[in-house]
């Protein structure tokens, strides 16, 4: 089939179009419905995928062109998309694909598809990425919408992706690449505390200065509005992604860190497990505050920050950090100073 063609449509919800092709998922089963037998036996060998020997689009040829006004995919809405796709026997050439974001940004998709059908992974794909203030608070309450983002600000995205595989799925899940994500300006909470976390251990009440910079620092820690958030992802053969010259900057409080967040197949992105390590550092009444509990060194870093005592790790998944080691270190804290102010004086009592 040689096709030379547009595609325009005013709204196209994706919903209704997989309701619509689930009749037609249902006739390309098997033809018979006699029932068939079932062997059962004691060790069944794994299910094992075989390459595709045609590209998924074999017998299409030619040019298509879209232009479709709206599509919406559950609560995410894109506008005006517009591509141009070349299909040949065994490459889809992406030239140039453009949509306007719910949230008013723009993405733009260049890339191609080769398929060689005598490789254990016939398919390839290169591809450049280019996406400008998407949002990110829709992205994380469509994990948890009862839970406020982990971070609420617009992104700029850029990169690039390639990937193999042996069928599409497998391409899909097969990618990897550099990306490079930055923000001007919104609300973080990725140092909020989890619910349930101890943060002052009970027989500390007499250190009431120090409890309070904690009470005051947990309080400043559940969101506060960064100025800029800067990030460099990479995703390798594990399928790993690497969390590189991860920072975050605000008027009074600096995050730099490094982590990893694991792949987990099925799993969106935001949901898989992480694992970060990162370095505080503060000024203003953010310093004031980590000193009252002698939480700060005398070290500065390159932006004039002063570094707080010890690094911090952050596991959990990004849509849901665990930040449990960040307040076992704030009450370590308290006790610290209640043993540098009170136990010299209960020794001089027990002295005299």
């Amino acid at each position: 089939m040689n096709l030379d063609a547009r595609i325009a449509s005013d709204l196209i919800v994706a919903d209704d179009v997989k309701i619509l092709a689930a009749p037609l998922a249902m006739k390309q089963g098997p033809a018979s419905s006699a029932p068939q037998a079932v062997v059962h036996t004691a060790n069944p060998a794994p299910a094992t995928a075989a390459p595709d020997k045609a590209p998924f689009w074999n017998g299409v040829s030619g040019h298509l062109v879209l232009a479709l006004k709206k599509v919406v995919y559950g609560q995410f809405e894109v506008n005006d998309i517009a591509g141009d796709l070349k299909i040949g026997p065994d490459a889809l050439a992406l030239d140039q694909l453009r949509a306007v974001l719910g949230s008013g940004g723009e993405a733009r998709l260049a890339g191609a598809v080769n398929f060689a059908g005598d490789a254990p992974e016939p398919y390839s794909l290169k591809a450049n990425v280019a996406v400008s203030e998407v949002d990110s608070a829709p992205l994380f309450r469509a994990l948890d919408p009862s839970k406020p983002p982990t971070v609420e600000g617009k992104f700029t995205l850029s990169g690039q992706v390639t990937s193999s595989g042996m069928n599409a799925d497998d391409l899909g899940q097969q990618a990897q690449g550099d990306m490079s994500l930055t923000s001007k300006g919104g609300i973080f909470r990725g140092l909020a505390k989890n619910t349930g976390t101890n943060v002052i251990a009970k027989g500390l009440g007499f250190a009431g200065n120090e409890m309070a910079a904690v009470g005051q620092l947990t309080t400043a820690l559940q969101e506060f509005h960064y100025d800029q958030i800067n990030m460099q992802l990479t995703r390798d053969q594990s399928l790993d992604v690497q969390l590189k010259d991860f920072s975050v900057i605000s008027q009074g409080l600096r995050i730099v860190g490094t982590g990893t967040l694991t792949y987990e197949k099925g799993k969106p992105l935001l949901d898989q497990s992480l694992a970060m390590q990162i370095q505080l550092g503060a000024r203003d009444e953010f310093a004031t505050l980590f000193d009252a509990i002698r939480k700060l060194s005398s070290e500065t870093d390159e932006l004039g920050y002063t570094k707080v005592s010890d690094p911090i790790k952050i596991t959990g998944t990004p849509a849901h950090p665990d930040t449990s080691d960040l307040y076992i270190f704030l009450a370590k804290g308290v006790g610290q100073r209640a043993i540098e102010h009170y136990i010299p004086q209960i020794l001089n009592l027990f002295g005299k």
